[in-house]
C-alpha cells in the first residue's frame, strides 16, 4: 500500500475521533499495552464509552473487535464497573514471526461508531498451515482437486496439517488439538496421523510442534451438482483454523448482452442465398465473429469476423437440418487510452447513464468531461472546478455519479486543505458546460463517508461511511436529505439491484438483503470463517453475490467469492490479487465478473459460465483508487496515484449467441421430361415452357441457365438470374431448330449455388429428301493449269417444306483445283425445286483429279448432301540432269538426260538453240518417252571458246517448253601434296593429292586432270594410282639424278574440295632420309578452263633409321635374287635366299608400277629357294620384279626381249 493511502486512511481516523470527542469518546483503561495476553489465546481488554463525559454502558452485540483483515465477534462483555468494561475475544492471529498484536476496538453507539486502538507483545505464538500432500500451502480445496465425480462415488484428497506453537523462550511446545469438523456429510474426515509422531491417536490429542499430520477429506456428492463445505481445525481451547471446501463445478447457463435477431431459428434457406445476420449488444468497438455448426457445435467453421452489427451471408452449399449460427466476442481489450491533462493523483471517476460521456475528479478539484461517442482517443468536452479554477487548492473525492438527467453529476468531496476539525464531507452538484457546482450540499458534522453510489434509476445518492453504520440517502436530482439506513454492524458496502433490493455488507462478513421501499432486511447470509469483506455486488439477475476479502497482508491473494442466492453457498472463488478489492462489478447478463484491486493485477475479468483462468488487463503503475464501468458493460475507467492516473479501456466479454436449429433445403426442380413436338431438320420452330416448378419449401436462385448442347434445342434470351419461390413455375421460351436428324435429346441445366440441376428435353428431327442429278459432275480432261467451268443441276427437293440452302462448297478445302462459284446464300428451296451449282477445275496434276461439292443447309454443318466432282489433268512433265550445261575446251560434246515423270506419255517434237551458231544437238527428233524412261540427248559447240545460248525443248500434250542454259565453265584451283612419314620398309605408302576448286557454277560432268610431281628417286617407287572419282592410270615414272617424276591422269567427276586421287608405292633408303613432293608444271591439270591454278608442296620423310642409316627391322630377310636368263624371252628362274619360313608374294610390275603380273602364296623355307616364271605373255620392255613377305620386300630388275 502507498504512502499517500496510508496517510490518508490515518487522517480518516483523526478526523473521525476529533470530530467526535466533544460527544463520544472511547478510553482504554492501560495507557500502554492494553491487551491483556494472560490466557493466551483468550485476549481481554477494558474500556468504556463516554458520552458528553459521561460512561455509558454499552451491549455485546454493539462491540466489534478488527485485527487485521480479520473481523472478530467478542465472545463475553462485562457490564459497567467502576466506569469500565471488560471484552473478552479469541484471537485469530497466528503469525508467529509476529510479536506485535494490534486490533481496533469498535463500539456502536445508536448509529455512531467510536473507535480504540489495541495493541500488545506476547512471546508465545501459535501457527496452523494446511499444505497439499507436495506441500504447497493451500487456502482452500477447489473443485479442481476433485474434478467431476458422480453422485455415489467417494473420491479422497490428501491435506497435511503442521502445527507449531513457541513458549516465551521460542522454544516448541506441543499444543492441543481438539477436533477436527465438517459442516456436512458430503466432505467426511479421516485421521491418518503423522509419520514423524508415533502416536497414531484421533483427535482429542496433543500434537508435536514442527511435524506434519495426514487427514484424507472424501468428497461423496448425492447429487449432481456443485457443493461447498468448510473443514475446521479446533485448536487450543477455542481457537479455529478454516479450510473452504468446493466440489464439482457450478454450472451457470450463459446469458449474453450479444443477441442475433435474425434470422430466427427454424428458418429455412437454400444454398449460395444471402441472408442478413444481424445482432445487438455487442461492443460496437471491437469486431464480433460469426460462425455455424451442422454437428451441434462438435466444430465451428467460422464465416467471417466484421465490425458493425450485421452481414450478408452467402449460405454454404450444404444440405442439414441442424444448422446453427453462432455470433461471439471473445474477451479482448482492443483500445485502452490514458485520459488526463496532467499527472496529478485522480481519486473518483463517473459514466453518464448512457456511457457516452465520462467526468474523473483530481486531488486539485478539477473535474474533466470526456467525449466517448468517437472512436478513438476522446476528447475534453468540458471543464469544472470544486474549488478554485486556480487548481490551489486539493479535494478528496470519495465519488462521483450522474443522475437521471444524463447532463448532471454529483461529486462527493472533502477539503484537504483546511484543517482536520473543519472539515466535513459534501456533496456538490453540477451541470454540464458550466465550469462552478450550482449546488452543494454539507453532510452530517460527524460523517465521515466512504463512497457514493446511485440506485437503479440514478435518482437516489446513497453516501457510505467510512467507519459506522449508517447509510444516508439524498436526491440526486435536487439534493434533498431522504433520509438515513441503520445496521446494528459496521457497513462495509452496499449494492442495489434491479429487481427492487439492495444488498448490504456488515462487519464478519454478514450479508443483509433489504426491500428498497422501506429498507427492511429480507433475508441475510453469513460467512465468518474467513477475512473480512469490504466490497460487494449484486448480478443483475438477483441470483449472485460477488464478495472480496480485504487483503490479509502477508502477500496471499484476495479472495474473490461468488455466492448463489437459491443456495446461499459459494458457488466460485477466485484470486485476482494481493491488493483490496476496490469495486465488483457483474456483466449486464450476470456471466461475467470484473474485479478492480488497488494493486497486483488490479483489473480481472472472469467468465462465470467456464472454468478457465481470468483474464487480467494491466490496471496503473501504482496504487489504483477507483474504477467504474459503462452502462453497457463494455468499458471501464480506472484512476490511480500514478503518472496513468485516468484509464479507459474498451473491451468486450467472452459471449457467444448461438441460435436454435436452422434448415438448407438442396435445391430441386421439377425433373420430368419436358417433349417437344417433332419438327423437320433445318426447321424453326419456338415453343413456350411452363412446366418447370420447385416444388421445395425453400427459395431457389437460378444464376445461370443453359441447354448443355446449344445444338438442337436453345434458349430464345440469354437468362437472367432468376429466384423462384415454393410451388412457383418459370416461363421460358425455346427455340427448337433441329441440325440433327432422329431422336434429339438434350439437357436444360439450371446452375444454383455450386449445383447444376438438369431438367430433360425429348423431341424428332425428321431428315431431308433430295434426288440427286449429274452424280459425279463430270469436268473433263483439261491440261494442267488450264481452267474450265460448268453449270449443272445436282439436286431436287422432295420434301413438303422449303429446304434452306446456306451455300455450296467442294471439299476439302485444301483441295486448290475444284472451286465452286455458285455464290448463292440462304437461299429457300421450295418442294420440288432443284438446285444448280457452278464448278470451275484448274488441274495442277496429271491423272484422274476428284473432290466434292458440299452442299450446306438448315443451319446447320452436319448433315450435308454431298455430290462427287472429277477431272483429268493432262501434260508434259519433264526431269532434266542438269540445270544448266557448262562446256570446256578439251570437251566438246556433252550428253543431257532427259526423264519422263509424269504419268502420260512425252512426245518430243524438237530443238531449237539460241542464239543460232554456237551449239547444235546431235539427237534427231520426234521421239517418244514413256512414264519413267530416259533419254539421252547429245549437245555439241561450234566454236573453239563456249558462248551463252540456251537450248529449248518442246513437249506434248499442252504444248511444254523447258528451257535449258548453255555456256563455258571456268575456275580457280588450289592443289596440295601433304607431309607424309614413313618408315624405310613400309610397302603401302600413300601420297594423297588434295583439291579446292572454286567455280561459279557446276560442271557435273566427267573431265580430265593431268599431272606431275617430283620426289629423291631413292625414297619412294610409285606401284599405282587410284581415285574415287573416277578411272587413274600412271602416266609417267622416269628417273634423272635423283629425282623421279612420277605422272598420272585421273577422269571424272569431281568435288568443288577432297582428295582427288593417292600415289600409292614402296618406301626406300637412300643418303637422306627426306624429301620435297612438288608439282611440275608439265602437264595442264584441269586445262584451259581453270583461270588460276595455285600449288602446295608437301614432303616425305623417312623415318625409323639408326645413327649408321641401317633401317631398323626385324631378323626375316631375302637377298641374293638372281633372275636367269635375264634379259629373258619366254621362261626365267628366281633364285632368292630366306633366313625364315612362310609364304611370299612375286609381283612383276612395268616401269610406270603397274602390275602385269603374279604369283600369290609360294611356299618359302630358310635357304635358297626356286620359282619358274612364265612370261611369254609379257611385252619387250624394263620390269621389276618384287618379292614381298611379311613387310619384307626385296626387288630385281628384268629385261624381256624378242
Amino acid at each position: 500500500m502507498s504512502k499517500i493511502t496510508l496517510l490518508l486512511l490515518f487522517m480518516f481516523c483523526i478526523v473521525s475521533q476529533s470530530k467526535g470527542q466533544y460527544q463520544l469518546q472511547i478510553q482504554l483503561k492501560a495507557q500502554s499495552e492494553n491487551i491483556d495476553l494472560s490466557e493466551y489465546p483468550y485476549f481481554k481488554a477494558n474500556f468504556r464509552v463516554l458520552n458528553a463525559g459521561q460512561p455509558v454502558e454499552v451491549q455485546l452485540s454493539d462491540v466489534f473487535i478488527s485485527e487485521g483483515a480479520f473481523a472478530i465477534i467478542p465472545e463475553e462483555l462485562s457490564p459497567l464497573v467502576n466506569g469500565w468494561q471488560e471484552v473478552k475475544w479469541y484471537t485469530k492471529k497466528s503469525d508467529p514471526a509476529d510479536t506485535l498484536i494490534l486490533a481496533t476496538l469498535m463500539v456502536k453507539i445508536d448509529s455512531k461508531l467510536v473507535q480504540g486502538l489495541l495493541f500488545g507483545v506476547y512471546d508465545l505464538f501459535h501457527n496452523v498451515i494446511i499444505t497439499d500432500e507436495n506441500s504447497i500451502q493451500i487456502r482452500d480445496v477447489k473443485e479442481g482437486y476433485w474434478s467431476i465425480v458422480q453422485p455415489g462415488n467417494s473420491v479422497p484428497i490428501q491435506v497435511r496439517i503442521r502445527f507449531s506453537l513457541l513458549d516465551e523462550n521460542k522454544r516448541p511446545i506441543s499444543m492441543k488439538l481438539d477436533s477436527i469438523t465438517t459442516n456436512t456429510d458430503i466432505f467426511k474426515l479421516k485421521w491418518l496421523g503423522s509419520d514423524s509422531d508415533p502416536d497414531f491417536s484421533e483427535p482429542p490429542r496433543l500434537v508435536m510442534s514442527g511435524s506434519s499430520y495426514w487427514v484424507n477429506i472424501y468428497f461423496e456428492p448425492k447429487e449432481n451438482r456443485y457443493y461447498h463445505d468448510v473443514m475446521t481445525i479446533h485448536y487450543q481451547g477455542g481457537l479455529k483454523k478454516h479450510l473452504p471446501l468446493y466440489g464439482n463445478s457450478f454450472k451457470l447457463d450463459g446469458k449474453t448482452l450479444i443477441e442475433m435477431t435474425e434470422p430466427l431459428a427454424g428458418s429455412k434457406f437454400t444454398p449460395c442465398q444471402t441472408v442478413f445476420i444481424r445482432w445487438k449488444g455487442h461492443s460496437v468497438n471491437l469486431p464480433t465473429e460469426i460462425s455455424y455448426t451442422t454437428n451441434d457445435g462438435f466444430t465451428w467453421t467460422t464465416i467471417d469476423n466484421v465490425m458493425g452489427n450485421e452481414y450478408l451471408w452467402t449460405v454454404p452449399d450444404i444440405e442439414t437440418e441442424r444448422l446453427r449460427l453462432r455470433i461471439k466476442q471473445n474477451f479482448k481489450q482492443a483500445d485502452e487510452y490514458i485520459l488526463s491533462e496532467d499527472t496529478r493523483t485522480v481519486f473518483s471517476v463517473g459514466y453518464d447513464t448512457e456511457g457516452t460521456k465520462l467526468t474523473s475528479s483530481n486531488i486539485t478539484g478539477k473535474l474533466l468531461t470526456w467525449d466517448l461517442t468517437k472512436t478513438g482517443q476522446p476528447t475534453i468536452m468540458n471543464r469544472a472546478y470544486i474549488g478554485e479554477s486556480d487548481e490551489s487548492q486539493q479535494f478528496y473525492s470519495f465519488g462521483l455519479v450522474y443522475n437521471n438527467t444524463k447532463t448532471e453529476y454529483i461529486v462527493g468531496y472533502r477539503s484537504l486543505s483546511i484543517p482536520f476539525i473543519q472539515r466535513r464531507d459534501s456533496l456538490a452538484f453540477f451541470k454540464m458546460g458550466e465550469q462552478s457546482a450550482y449546488r452543494k450540499i454539507q453532510l452530517p458534522t460527524d460523517f465521515i463517508s466512504k463512497k457514493i453510489i446511485t440506485n437503479i434509476t440514478y435518482n437516489i445518492i446513497a453516501v457510505l461511511p467510512l467507519n459506522g453504520t449508517e447509510m444516508l440517502l439524498y436526491s440526486s436530482i435536487d439534493g434533498t436529505f431522504l433520509r438515513s439506513v441503520k445496521f446494528d454492524a459496521p457497513l462495509m458496502d452496499f449494492a442495489y439491484n434491479v429487481d427492487g433490493t439492495g444488498i448490504a455488507l456488515l462487519f464478519n462478513n454478514q450479508i443483509k438483503i433489504v426491500e428498497l421501499s422501506n429498507y427492511n432486511v429480507i433475508d441475510e447470509i453469513s460467512f465468518d470463517y474467513f477475512l473480512n469483506s469490504v466490497a460487494i455486488s449484486m448480478s443483475p439477475n438477483g441470483r449472485l453475490i460477488g464478495l472480496g476479502n480485504k487483503s490479509d497482508g502477508n502477500g496471499l491473494k484476495t479472495d474473490i467469492f461468488v455466492i448463489d442466492l437459491q443456495t446461499k453457498e459459494i458457488a466460485k472463488v477466485y484470486g485476482p490479487s494481493i491488493g483490496d478489492p476496490i469495486r465488483i462489478y457483474f456483466n449486464p447478463t450476470s456471466t461475467s465478473l470484473i474485479v478492480g484491486s488497488t494493486q497486483d493485477k488490479q483489473i480481472a475479468f472472469y467468465d462465470l459460465t467456464q472454468t478457465k483462468k481470468a483474464e487480467t488487463l494491466f490496471g496503473h503503475f501504482d496504487v489504483m483508487t477507483d474504477m467504474q464501468i459503462s452502462p453497457n458493460g463494455h468499458s471501464l475507467a480506472s484512476t490511480a496515484t500514478s503518472r496513468d492516473n485516468l484509464m479507459y479501456r474498451v473491451f468486450t466479454y467472452p459471449e457467444e449467441f448461438i441460435t436454435g436449429n436452422l434448415i438448407i433445403r438442396k435445391q430441386e426442380l421439377t425433373n420430368d421430361t419436358v417433349r417437344i413436338p417433332f419438327a423437320y431438320l433445318g426447321t424453326e420452330n419456338q415453343h413456350v415452357i411452363v412446366q418447370i416448378c420447385n416444388p421445395t419449401d425453400v427459395m431457389i436462385i437460378l444464376s445461370e441457365g443453359f441447354f448443355e448442347y446449344k445444338r438442337n434445342l436453345d434458349l430464345e434470351f440469354d437468362w437472367m438470374r432468376d429466384t423462384l419461390f415454393p410451388g412457383e413455375c418459370l416461363e421460358i421460351v425455346v427455340n427448337y431448330n433441329p441440325l440433327d436428324t432422329g431422336v434429339i435429346r438434350d439437357d436444360l441445366i439450371f446452375k444454383t449455388c455450386n449445383t447444376y440441376i438438369r431438367v430433360p428435353f425429348l423431341t424428332y428431327s425428321y431428315p431431308r429428301n433430295v434426288t440427286y442429278f449429274n452424280k459425279p459432275f463430270e469436268m473433263g480432261e483439261v491440261c494442267i493449269g488450264d481452267t474450265v467451268i460448268y453449270q449443272r443441276e445436282l439436286f431436287r427437293n422432295d420434301d413438303p417444306v422449303p429446304l434452306l440452302v446456306n451455300f455450296s462448297a467442294t471439299e476439302p478445302i485444301a483441295n486448290k483445283e475444284f472451286k465452286d462459284e455458285t455464290f448463292i446464300k440462304d437461299t429457300l428451296i421450295p418442294p420440288g425445286g432443284s438446285y444448280f451449282a457452278r464448278i470451275r477445275f484448274t488441274p495442277l496434276e496429271l491423272g484422274l483429279r476428284e473432290a466434292e461439292i458440299a452442299v450446306y443447309h438448315s443451319n446447320q454443318n452436319k448433315i450435308k448432301i454431298l455430290n462427287e466432282v472429277q477431272g483429268i489433268g493432262i501434260g508434259s512433265f519433264i526431269e532434266t540432269s542438269h540445270n544448266k550445261l557448262l562446256f570446256i575446251p578439251e570437251i566438246d560434246t556433252r550428253e543431257l538426260r532427259l526423264h519422263n515423270f509424269g504419268k502420260t506419255d512425252i512426245v518430243f517434237d524438237g530443238f531449237d538453240v539460241v542464239p543460232v551458231g554456237l551449239y547444235q544437238v546431235l539427237t534427231p527428233t520426234p521421239f517418244t518417252l514413256k512414264p519413267d524412261e530416259t533419254a539421252i540427248i547429245e549437245i555439241t559447240k561450234l566454236t573453239e571458246v563456249a558462248g551463252n545460248a540456251s537450248l529449248i525443248i518442246d513437249a506434248n500434250p499442252c504444248l511444254i517448253q523447258k528451257f535449258i542454259p548453255l555456256g563455258p565453265y571456268t575456275s580457280s584451283v588450289i592443289l596440295s601434296l601433304p607431309i607424309v612419314e614413313v618408315e624405310a620398309t613400309d610397302i603401302d605408302v600413300e601420297i594423297p593429292i588434295t583439291v579446292s576448286i572454286t567455280e561459279q557454277e557446276s560442271y557435273k560432268g566427267i573431265r580430265n586432270f593431268e599431272g606431275e610431281f617430283e620426289v629423291h628417286a631413292g625414297l619412294f617407287l610409285p606401284l599405282e594410282v587410284s581415285s574415287e572419282w573416277g578411272d587413274a592410270i600412271l602416266t609417267r615414272n622416269t628417273i634423272e639424278g635423283n629425282t623421279r617424276t612420277i605422272g598420272f591422269r585421273i577422269d571424272g567427276d569431281f568435288p568443288t574440295f577432297g582428295i582427288l586421287g593417292v600415289v600409292k608405292g614402296v618406301a626406300g633408303i637412300a643418303e637422306t632420309d627426306n624429301s620435297d613432293l612438288v608439282f611440275t608444271t608439265g602437264k595442264p591439270f584441269f586445262g584451259a578452263s581453270t583461270s588460276r591454278i595455285e600449288t602446295e608442296n608437301g614432303k616425305l620423310i623417312i623415318i625409323g633409321l639408326c645413327e649408321d642409316r641401317r633401317i631398323i627391322r626385324s631378323y626375316d630377310n631375302l637377298s641374293n635374287v638372281i633372275i636367269n636368263p635375264n634379259p629373258a624371252n619366254n621362261q626365267i628362274q628366281l633364285d632368292f635366299d630366306a633366313n625364315f619360313t612362310g609364304n611370299a608374294d612375286i609381283e612383276i610390275a612395268d616401269f610406270m608400277g603397274n602390275i602385269v603380273n603374279r604369283i600369290a602364296g609360294i611356299s618359302v623355307s630358310e635357304g635358297l629357294n626356286s620359282v619358274n616364271f612364265d612370261v611369254s605373255s609379257i611385252s619387250s620392255g624394263l620390269y621389276t620384279i618384287r618379292i614381298l613377305s611379311n613387310n619384307i620386300i626385296s626387288t630385281q630388275s628384268l629385261i624381256i626381249s624378242r
